[in-house]
């Protein structure tokens, strides 16, 4: 499987878009763990999530998703490793995203709402 595009996995993108958003600096071939803490380098006390109960700066972004990403590591969670979890939109959502992303992990989100028999892989019928 190629990063590229997952294996034929990802749905294709036209490509002279694709060259535009490559050229305007909107997409990169950089990981998004890597490009976060670049942008926290550069902005570190810029407003990188604000939600009803608080803000986070770009810096403190940075530094606890890498500390999330390292308790996942722990865990025994290894590169590639599927992570689902179920969360509101707020701002556990993006530590988990981003903690999961630098992990090396792949971020799976389900909705709030949905139980086992919505998220659990089946066996295939004969």
């Amino acid at each position: 499987m190629t990063f590229s595009d997952w294996g034929g996995r990802l749905v294709p993108f036209p490509e002279d878009r694709a060259d535009h958003y490559r050229a305007s600096g909107a997409w990169s071939s950089d990981p998004t763990g890597q490009r976060l803490h670049e942008i926290a380098t550069r902005f570190p006390d810029r407003s990188a999530v604000i939600t009803a109960e608080r803000e986070m700066s770009f810096i403190e972004l940075d530094r606890r998703t890498d500390q999330i990403a390292a308790g996942l590591i722990r865990l025994g969670l290894q590169r590639l490793d599927p992570v689902i979890f179920q969360l509101t939109n707020g701002l556990e959502t993006v530590l988990a995203w981003y903690g999961c992303v630098k992990a090396g992990l792949i971020p799976v989100a389900t909705l709030a709402a949905q139980r086992m028999h919505e998220i659990r892989a089946e066996e295939p019928h004969p």
